[in-house]
């Protein structure tokens, strides 16, 4: 039985689904926590949003426009700017607080706190629906051969 499975391409199939979401599940465990490690080593804060900078990307003769919140704090007597690297559909109202992390050895150099939370989230549910998916595949191949 196991050798016979081991010719048909759908077993193959769903062995690289299954590794392919393994890696997938296992970049966010990464990501995770290379994040949180850097995050201990900086102070955390909070910012006040004054601005936001206008994105345009242009896909399939369409364009998407996102903004990144630009923010200002203050450490030491010195006032900061710093843009957001993630974007979204609406922008937060200036005035409004966010949680900031900053480089204590280089205030300049600053992690805004909850930005990429989603990502992982997305990173994590996505590895485990592969994983998921590449199981009941080669269960249906087991099954069916």
């Amino acid at each position: 039985m196991m050798k016979n499975l081991l010719k048909h391409w759908q077993f193959w199939l769903a062995v690289f689904i299954i590794i392919l979401g393994i890696g997938i599940f296992s970049f966010a465990i990464y990501y995770t926590a290379t994040d949180r490690a850097q995050l201990k080593n900086y102070t955390e804060m909070t910012a006040v949003v004054v601005d936001y900078e206008e994105r345009r990307s242009y896909t399939d003769n369409r364009t998407t426009i996102t903004y990144a919140e630009v923010v200002e704090y203050s450490v030491n007597g010195n006032t900061y700017k710093a843009v957001n690297s993630a974007s979204s559909t609406s922008p937060k109202k200036p005035d409004t607080i966010m949680k900031i992390a900053i480089n204590p050895d280089d205030p300049s150099d600053c992690i805004f706190v909850n930005s990429q939370k989603w990502s992982y989230v997305f990173l994590f549910v996505f590895g485990a629906a592969i994983i998921v998916f590449g199981g009941v595949l080669m269960d249906y191949v087991a099954k069916n051969l």
